[in-house]
């Protein structure tokens, strides 16, 4: 149950960082212009608030374990393994037999 609820926030971290990313881009560029009256730029840096995207943790899609997450597939080291050996990821075979 706590998985499921940590994917979730997750999820919606990610969805909220990808709705701000292009509004926050242009408001830190008009930040930075200094021919811009300052009005302008107190203008268009308010109401946007993003979260920073070093704040969202890679999490197991099935599990929702934050560690030995394999970037690739979005997987856990332990589900990978499972999926794997029972044939579900397609190109992945056994290194040893």
């Amino acid at each position: 149950m706590i998985g499921k609820l940590l994917i979730c926030k997750d999820y919606k971290q990610r969805i909220r960082n990808n709705h701000n990313k292009h509004k926050y881009i242009i408001s830190k560029i008009l930040r930075r212009d200094e021919y811009l009256p300052l009005g302008l730029k107190t203008f268009y840096n308010n109401g946007i608030r993003t979260k920073s995207i070093s704040r969202i943790k890679n999490r197991c899609l099935l599990s929702g374990r934050s560690k030995a997450v394999l970037n690739r597939f979005r997987l856990s080291r332990f589900m990978f393994k499972k999926l794997a050996g029972f044939g579900f990821l397609n190109g992945i075979k056994k290194g040893s037999w």
